[in-house]
């Protein structure tokens, strides 16, 4: 189980241009080999949760480790039917690795986790929203946001800067 600790006043991997209390400039994100961590912190600060562990599949029981993953599998979802639609096999695998059965899945998921599913999951946390209540806003926001034309504008963009598709 991978597990990793983000404290709202972690700051250590900043870089010294740093100002103000969020870390959220370019050098920032191109420190970290993923910019999720940075990105939790800040929704833990903005949204005053307090000490936050990521702890994944379903292994976590406060509410924010909840949401992430009931979120990251509605975001599961909408990836799969992008790459269904647009006749791709879901297990195709970009940068998850050829041997994780579901990669591309996995991969375009991760073009919106960061930016939908992590603020209202921190959101929903913070109001006590029930699953149910969750669920709404998260299907809300994919809506809203129209996060599965941008998946499927992105795959498809991806195929012709590859010549796959014309």
């Amino acid at each position: 189980m991978k597990k990793y600790r983000l404290e709202p006043a972690q700051t250590s991997g900043a870089p010294p241009s740093h100002t103000g209390s969020f870390p959220l400039t370019a050098a920032a994100m191109a420190a970290n080999k993923s910019p999720t961590p940075t990105l939790t912190i800040m929704a833990c600060r903005m949204t005053d949760y307090g000490p936050f562990t990521r702890v994944k599949r379903g292994m976590g029981l406060d509410r924010a480790n909840r949401f992430l993953d009931h979120g990251n599998y509605l975001a599961y979802g909408l990836a799969a039917t992008a790459a269904w639609v647009l006749g791709i096999p879901h297990a195709f695998a970009v940068m998850h690795g050829k041997t994780r059965r579901g990669g591309l899945v996995f991969d375009v998921a991760d073009l919106i986790k960061d930016a939908v599913i992590m603020p209202e999951a921190f959101l929903g946390a913070m109001r006590g929203d029930s699953e149910q209540e969750f669920r709404k806003a998260c299907i809300d926001v994919l809506t809203r946001t129209e996060a599965l034309d941008f998946m499927l504008d992105t795959l498809k963009e991806a195929a012709r800067s590859e010549g796959v598709l014309a």
